[in-house]
């Protein structure tokens, strides 16, 4: 029988003492201090059994194992790591600082609720760089999140701002209930329907349903417009506190739109007067040149104004359908109203005269 042997650094070593060696890396670990073999009586042949020397550990092969998955266990997969603290976001690869001063940039408009602020007004507050400010600024601005005004170069919340704001919850029972009412509209004339609540003297849209027709009317969720001018705002404005109108009207004012804007208090009041007695109110082209809207108010349970609903389009179209429009958004909105909670007996009690 051949007997093959293999001299590595200055040792004679056996096939089978090789394939041992590497046995036992395999058992204990590449690097593992576990055990301790004697290496005496390596040449005895196929009869050779690695003895344990007990002057430095003495382990079994179980502890050994127990050694090892201790030692992974040690090892957090991912995702098990808490999120950092406001301190200790900068030393997080995944916190990125600039996401940061975006958020902080838009709280200094939230918390003031003021209507426009400069760039000095803004590092004031945000306490960072002018230069950094005004990028944050243009980026908000090409975002759609901030708008900037051409004259004073002074900055206000944006559209998408005001978009993302209404499309929480607090409208979300308001529009689950409108919003089929306000797709049979749509589907009987063909014409946008939009819903839109009072925010800060001006009438907010928070939702729309455009429509299908290619010369169309659009309104964009989370747009502001006037209270004198518009189907909606009239609608609201002819319910309103006397007090909380005339708030209304001196901050925002009554600029003309078009040539049909009503733009003196007595011509308006007279038209909200009117609004009141037919539950109905008449965008007729005071807003937009060529668009006519009807609108009607919403109310909720003891009377509370909620709301108002509208539909607007082209005067083209508009004119041939403005009674039978009148009666269907007029019966819409009272049919909302009930589902709000609205009691129709009650309803004298909600006029104003």
């Amino acid at each position: 029988m051949l007997a093959f042997r293999v001299i590595t650094g200055g040792h004679s070593k056996s096939l089978g003492e090789m394939a041992a060696a590497l046995l036992r890396r395999f058992i204990y670990g590449r690097n593992s201090n576990a055990m301790i073999l004697h290496e005496e009586g390596l040449d005895q042949g196929a009869g050779w059994v690695p003895q344990v020397k007990t002057r430095r550990f003495r382990r079994s092969l179980e502890d050994a194992k127990k050694d090892r998955d201790a030692a992974e266990a040690r090892v957090k997969p991912r995702g098990t790591a808490k999120k950092p603290r406001r301190g200790e976001a900068a030393r997080d690869k995944s916190f990125l600082a600039v996401a940061e001063r975006l958020f902080t940039t838009l709280e200094t408009f939230t918390n003031l609720r003021q209507g426009e602020l400069s760039l000095d007004q803004i590092t004031r507050l945000n306490g960072l760089p002018k230069s950094t400010s005004f990028r944050l600024l243009q980026s908000l601005e090409k975002c759609g999140f901030l708008a900037q005004n051409s004259e004073t170069g002074c900055y206000s919340l944006g559209e998408r701002f005001f978009a993302l704001a209404n499309s929480g919850l607090p409208y979300q029972r308001l529009i689950s209930i409108a919003k089929p009412f306000l797709h049979s509209l749509m589907l009987t004339f063909g014409e946008s329907v939009n819903l839109g609540v009072y925010d800060e003297g001006m009438v907010a849209h928070i939702f729309a349903i455009d429509s299908p027709k290619p010369y169309r009317v659009t309104a964009t969720i989370g747009n502001r417009a006037s209270l004198h001018c518009t189907g909606m705002g009239k609608s609201i404005a002819a319910y309103l506190l006397p007090e909380e109108l005339e708030g209304a009207l001196l901050k925002h004012g009554l600029p003309a739109r078009t040539s049909r804007t009503l733009t003196s208090t007595e011509s308006l009041m007279a038209d909200l007067a009117t609004v009141r007695q037919a539950g109905v109110s008449h965008d007729n082209q005071e807003d937009v040149e060529g668009v006519e809207c009807f609108a009607a108010p919403l109310f909720g349970k003891d009377g509370t104004l909620i709301a108002a609903i509208s539909i607007s389009g082209p005067s083209v179209r508009m004119g041939a359908q403005a009674e039978s429009m009148r009666t269907a958004v007029r019966e819409t909105a009272r049919r909302i109203s009930r589902m709000l909670g609205w009691n129709p007996v009650e309803s004298a009690s909600i006029v104003k005269t």
